[in-house]
């Protein structure tokens, strides 16, 4: 069994679309792993509004998975409960925090797409999870759907590759 109290989490969500264009992002999977890479949490959010694309092919969520899905405040409720006192890792971070509507101390937090050393590497430009995940673990990731538990290994792989020069620098 994973440890659930950990000094650090990395974090990833799926999302589905809603709205007339599916413009509107909505949680549909959030994940979390420990230090070691270990699942800690994952679990499919019953969607808040109606789902006018799954995103399938880049998200790997069907409506069936979303059937017996937990509902958006318990599983907001057990994220923030996991993240409190935690550094959390992820890659565009903020994105899946504004899904889940939840804030988390920026000193707290270490985000693989804009930390600076990646970025240069890419002119300047936020490396995607893929392109890192191959060129920082020689991992082949999302080559069809995206798996957000995946994403968080990969994530909280990169970061510790890296959390001797990253915490240095802070």
């Amino acid at each position: 069994m994973a440890q659930l109290n950990t000094p650090c989490v990395a974090l990833d969500c799926e999302m589905v679309g809603a709205g007339p264009y599916a413009e509107t992002d909505m949680l549909a999977r959030a994940s979390l792993v420990n230090l070691e890479g270990e699942c800690i949490y994952d679990q499919y959010v019953k969607p808040r509004q109606k789902v006018t694309s799954y995103r399938t092919r880049v998200s790997g969520i069907t409506p069936d998975l979303l059937v017996d899905a937990m509902d958006f405040r318990t599983v907001q409720r057990d994220v923030a409960a996991l993240l409190k006192d935690s550094i959390l890792v992820g890659h565009s971070v903020n994105h899946d925090l504004d899904v889940l509507e939840l804030k988390h101390p920026e000193a707290m937090t270490r985000d693989t797409a804009y930390y600076l050393p990646f970025m240069r590497q890419n002119r300047n430009r936020s490396p995607s999870l893929k392109i890192l995940a191959q060129r920082e673990l020689g991992l082949r990731i999302q080559q069809n759907d995206h798996n957000s538990v995946t994403d968080a290994q990969a994530t909280m792989a990169i970061y510790k590759k890296h959390r001797r020069n990253w915490e240095r620098k802070l």
